[in-house]
């Protein structure tokens, strides 16, 4: 009886560990490469990714291209939709995929001309927005991910993390920037815009503009190093516990 009884149990011990190592294999992602061109034009931008990076690249021979390096539990929907190229995260199950050691990236590669909006979000991937292109207005969104900014844009350039890093660097926006954080740092470097707005909890704000700036700072536990305000251009600056240190070159 004893032994009938050791022999059940480990049948039922051999079937649970077959359903946990099923269950496990079918979780693991498998890396895909997913290549999308199109010869339509379109002027506006469109890029949900959740979990991967984000590049925007000059494209060489005119048309678009998009290459997704992305796994098979999460593959990208690439479309032109009324004048859109719109990048959509087929899959919402992210949270239980194991994506260990996958290189999960979506490289844009845009002709040269000018695009009316760009709208990209990612959770905890990096945004590289566009160098040699111009976009009218742009926003970027990413949770943990870096956000760089370099080029010029034209009315507004609108720039949010939570955690990540923001680089301007080489950028000139021609109207708002407008950048807010929680303790990401800021950090400029020979960049520009009409109008600037940043706002960090803990984070750092810090490095070079191009030209003077009417400031406005505040922080309340951080050290505060600006210029004397020259012209009228409005530069406002306010964080919670962090420092802020810019010049102007």
């Amino acid at each position: 009886m004893i032994s009938k009884l050791i022999r059940v149990g480990v049948f039922l011990a051999a079937v649970s560990l077959l359903i946990v190592g099923y269950s496990l294999l079918n979780r693991t992602a498998k890396p895909v490469t997913s290549i999308y061109t199109f010869q339509e034009p379109f002027d506006k931008i469109e890029a949900n990714c959740v979990e991967c990076d984000v590049e925007f690249l000059t494209s060489n021979d005119g048309t678009c291209q998009v290459i997704c390096q992305e796994s098979n539990k999460g593959k990208h929907e690439v479309k032109i939709e009324n004048g859109t190229l719109k990048i959509l995260r087929e899959s919402n199950d992210h949270l239980s995929i194991n994506y260990q050691d996958l290189v999960l990236k979506v490289t844009v590669y845009l002709p040269r001309t000018y695009y009316k909006s760009l709208n990209v979000i990612t959770s905890s991937g990096d945004i590289y927005l566009p160098v040699e292109i111009m976009v009218d207005t742009v926003t970027a969104q990413s949770s943990s991910g870096d956000i760089d900014v370099r080029g010029d844009f034209g009315q507004s350039l609108d720039v949010k993390t939570s955690s990540g890093n923001v680089n301007v660097k080489n950028a000139y926006i021609r109207g708002s920037l407008i950048i807010n954080t929680s303790s990401g740092d800021v950090n400029f470097d020979r960049s520009d815009a009409a109008e600037m707005s940043v706002q960090t909890s803990s984070g750092n704000v810090k490095g070079n503009l191009l030209s003077g700036k009417h400031f406005f700072t505040r922080s309340s536990s951080g050290d505060i190093r600006v210029p004397a305000s020259a012209g009228n251009a409005p530069c406002d600056i306010r964080t919670s516990s962090g420092d802020i240190s810019l010049s102007v070159k």
